[in-house]
């Protein structure tokens, strides 16, 4: 074999491993075009309407199940309303103390559910009413790291009286008022 033929084989053994690797890459990309697809069809959008009086605090409980990365985001008007915390409750109410200790070296102890990864349970926001008027809460299902629509979306219409008469609301997870579009 001459040193010609030599590097020529060498030339066309690259080539053909380039191919090779160019047709495993495009293989590979399709199941997650698939998956993003899929996923896009998946949203649902349910709307529930809320009235509550302002100044006074109202609870938001939402289906989820934060261990698979999923967890809901809430976007809203700050002006209408304050978010005061949000919480995971568990299915099984079952919790477990975490001790943390800060930068000046002082713990404290917190109770947290204990995380089953897969296990459900119920994302707890509570807000203020902050003054009267109309506003959206918009409640967005997603892993934030993602760059996809969002598995659901949960839209709460907020009516704000000047009544301050009116006791604490607890708005339920909308599942029975669900509109999907």
């Amino acid at each position: 074999m001459t040193k010609a033929t030599g590097i020529s084989t060498v030339i066309i053994l690259i080539v053909i491993i380039a191919l090779a690797y160019l047709v495993y890459q495009s293989t590979t990309n399709e199941p997650e075009e698939i998956v993003q697809e899929e996923q896009e069809q998946e949203t649902i959008l349910a709307t529930t309407t809320l009235e509550v009086a302002s100044s006074s605090d109202f609870t938001i409980l939402l289906e989820s199940k934060p261990t698979t990365g999923f967890s809901w985001m809430a976007d809203f008007e700050s002006e209408f309303i304050k978010l005061n915390s949000q919480d995971f409750i568990s299915d099984t109410g079952t919790t477990t103390e975490a001790t943390t200790t800060d930068e000046v070296g002082d713990s404290a102890t917190t109770t947290e559910p204990e995380m089953i990864v897969g296990q459900g349970g119920q994302e707890k926001f509570e807000f203020t009413a902050l003054q009267a008027g109309q506003t959206d809460i918009t409640f967005t299902y997603s892993r934030p790291w993602e760059s996809v629509q969002p598995l659901e979306i949960v839209i709460y219409h907020i009516t704000i009286t000047d009544d301050s008469d009116n006791s604490e609301p607890e708005a339920e997870n909308p599942e029975d008022d669900e509109t999907e579009e």
